[in-house]
């Protein structure tokens, strides 16, 4: 596949052509569960995505993610549970008479065709008659900034431009709902960082309501309105971008979605909102103690053990505040990544190693080196066990 010499320019979607009079609508999946044979691959799934909203569909590979949209596409049908686009039962449809658009990771363009006969191709399929479509292709060409490309071949097309006939094939019959599938998958790093923008903002533009599957954090995070983390065929938290780096609600969403420190606490007393804790090692000469706030479905017991979450970037090698809580420890390790250096704190205090990312326009500290940590409470996150039952909203 022929790549760009070099990153497409942030413009690349024209952002004066006259946009496609968006139809989303609203998109429901109801207790949804699906088996192949003795395999669970989704267990009473339930998710709503607003009209126009992209929502990101991540996690690990065998999750479900694609079988959830293998489901929306009709592709499969599930065992249980119902599918509705605009409150219209779709369950039972057949691909064609549900409305969708969708981009495949590898695209699925026809090479014998140009690059307008592919645009086209979806028009002639929903009847569209030949005289009209020239128009519709036209409008599709200019808005992906390929005025001039119509009657160039698929292999004459660098992968980004590939990307972009495959997502205005998908558009130009208006669909109510786009489903991507790993849509930037086949690109090469920058390439793919640069198409983020460009697919975002053209989905911004449309107001498409779109579903997109992905493994890639950080595609997830820069993408969509809202991030939905799945695994072994359940919801385990749904929220915007911010709302799930931030404020993980278990161990495996917090640790997938990027780096974390998970630190064990005991509970010494609470409330409803609120524990006051002592983290570190229980046989620890001076644990930390402080007083954290929490989202659980219910208060932990006096004693009960738990298990904190910190982002590495919210630690800090200096400038404590009056409230922070401190571990003093030993420099194990440091790497430097551009803009900061990773390090890795030996604390006795905790018996384990802590993640720090510090800019690296601070001082650097080197292995062997003494170090204090420091963190805010605010910026530490109560745990709540991984889910045994059916899936979290």
């Amino acid at each position: 596949m022929l790549q760009s010499a070099n990153p497409l320019p942030a413009t690349a979607v024209n952002a004066d052509a006259p946009a496609v009079p968006s139809r989303s609508q609203p998109l429901s999946l109801d207790g949804i569960s699906k088996r192949f044979g003795a395999i669970t691959a989704l267990e009473q799934l339930s998710l709503e995505v607003r009209a126009g909203e992209l929502v990101a569909l991540l996690g690990p590979s065998g999750c479900g993610k694609t079988t959830t949209l293998r489901l929306i596409a009709g592709f499969e049908f599930p065992d249980t549970g119902a599918i509705r686009i605009a409150g219209r039962d779709v369950t039972n449809l057949p691909p064609n008479k549900r409305g969708l658009g969708m981009v495949f990771q590898n695209y699925s363009l026809f090479p014998h065709l140009t690059v307008a006969e592919n645009i086209a191709f979806g028009l002639r399929m929903a009847g569209v008659p030949k005289r009209d479509r020239g128009a519709h292709v036209a409008r599709m060409l200019d808005m992906i900034r390929l005025p001039a490309f119509g009657d160039r071949r698929i292999a004459q097309m660098s992968g980004g431009q590939q990307q972009r006939v495959a997502l205005a094939r998908a558009i130009v019959t208006n669909p109510s709902v786009l489903l991507l599938d790993e849509p930037l998958g086949a690109l090469d790093k920058n390439l793919r960082e640069n198409m983020q923008f460009e697919l975002k903002s053209l989905q911004s533009r449309l107001g498409i309501t779109s579903v997109m599957v992905t493994h890639d954090q950080e595609e997830a995070l820069t993408m969509s309105d809202r991030v939905v983390v799945m695994n072994h065929g359940r919801i385990l938290q749904s929220g915007t971008p911010n709302e799930v780096y931030d404020r993980p609600r278990t161990r495996f969403v917090a640790e997938f979605l990027g780096a974390a420190n998970i630190l064990p606490f005991l509970v010494l007393r609470g409330e409803a909102n609120w524990l006051e804790v002592s983290i570190g090692e229980p046989r620890s000469p001076a644990p930390a103690r402080c007083r954290v706030a929490h989202a659980l479905p219910r208060p932990l017991a006096p004693g009960a053990a738990g298990e904190l979450a910190v982002r590495p970037e919210k630690l800090r090698l200096a400038n404590p505040r009056p409230d922070d809580i401190r571990f003093d420890g030993v420099v194990a390790a440091r790497v430097f990544r551009g803009s900061q250096h990773a390090y890795r704190i030996d604390v006795p205090a905790l018996g384990q190693t802590l993640g720090v990312y510090q800019q690296a326009t601070a001082a650097a500290l080197e292995p062997g080196h003494a170090a204090s940590v420091f963190v805010c409470p605010d910026d530490l996150v109560v745990l709540e066990a991984e889910p045994q039952g059916a899936d979290a909203r």
